[in-house]
């Protein structure tokens, strides 16, 4: 039992950003990220040097997680990934 535990425990999926469909990852992280642009930029506007109100660390927490979000979903649709030891 232990060597089948240590056996999926060794797994490891790694990223060939070698083989990555460049041209779609960028078209898709560009297309879900710029909306964001403008949500931030109207968060530090309305941002003051005193300011600690919980909407503006919701709207910070909100757009961390719309980034992350974006970025392993298109690392998942446009960058392959291989097992340890596959060349």
């Amino acid at each position: 039992m232990s060597s089948i535990l240590s056996k999926v425990t060794d797994l490891k999926i790694f990223n060939k950003c070698d083989k990555a469909n460049q041209a779609g990852y960028y078209h898709y992280t560009g297309t879900h990220l710029s909306p964001l642009i403008t949500v931030v930029d109207d968060a530090l506007q309305a941002c003051t040097v005193d300011t600690t109100s919980d909407a503006f660390i919701d709207c910070i927490e909100q757009v961390y997680g719309t980034i992350v979000s974006t970025l392993v979903t298109a690392s998942s649709m446009f960058v392959p990934t291989v097992k340890k030891g596959f060349f």
